[in-house]
């Protein structure tokens, strides 16, 4: 029960996640991209610590998550050029859609 409520609960956080992603290709204040930084913080330490309590490290989706989640950091932040960050944000995108929609899926 618990790691089908974890998938749940990873499959929502993902989904919140590609959302947020995919609207960040677009041309948006920077104020957004703050607000994303803070959120995908959130957001990816919290798929972490359920992906932990399903796979105790044994699943390569906490190092992925992981990557995410020192990419996007809001306290020591990257800086690259918009067309970097869109091909970022694409990934990352497509990335939790994956998570969301076939790693997280009914089994």
């Amino acid at each position: 029960m618990l790691v089908k409520n974890s998938f749940q609960k990873i499959k929502l956080t993902s989904i919140v996640l590609m959302i947020l992603m995919i609207v960040a290709i677009f041309n948006l204040p920077y104020g957004y991209y703050i607000f994303l930084r803070v959120a995908s913080l959130v957001c990816t330490s919290f798929i972490i610590l359920n992906l932990y309590n399903i796979s105790k490290f044994e699943d390569f989706n906490i190092l992925i998550v992981t990557i995410i989640l020192i990419i996007f950091n809001p306290i020591f932040p990257f800086e690259m050029e918009k067309s970097n960050w869109r091909v970022f944000n694409l990934i990352a995108a497509l990335y939790f859609g994956y998570l969301a929609f076939y790693h997280c899926r009914e089994k």
